[in-house]
């Protein structure tokens, strides 16, 4: 059985305990990001640093999310698209990005 929107999954980790979900950066994370420490100088190649394009959420084996969008692909990153991805709601109320292999539906 695929996943279906408005239905609740199960995480179920590929490899290792956990698996991770990720969204985009807020406004709010971005100025933070560059009001840090981390933004300042350049990298050893002698570029200026970029800013992360994405949060990482760390998703214990068994959390239980609910599928709001079973079928998409993420394209906030420098490289190619992330395919055979879903958008999920956490417990705490976070819209994540997920791979679609780490679910179950429930």
């Amino acid at each position: 059985m695929g996943l279906r929107k408005n239905e609740a999954a199960r995480v179920t980790p590929v490899h290792g305990p956990h698996t991770h979900g990720w969204r985009a950066l807020n406004e709010v994370e971005l100025d933070a990001w560059y009001a840090s420490e981390d933004a300042k100088g350049m990298t050893c190649d002698g570029e200026t640093k970029l800013a992360p394009r994405r949060k990482r959420f760390q998703l214990d084996d068994g959390d239980i999310v609910t599928i709001i969008k079973g079928r998409a692909t993420w394209n906030g990153d420098f490289g190619g698209p992330v395919r055979n991805c879903c958008v999920v709601m956490t417990r705490d109320g976070e819209f994540l990005f997920m791979k679609r292999a780490s679910l179950v539906a429930v």
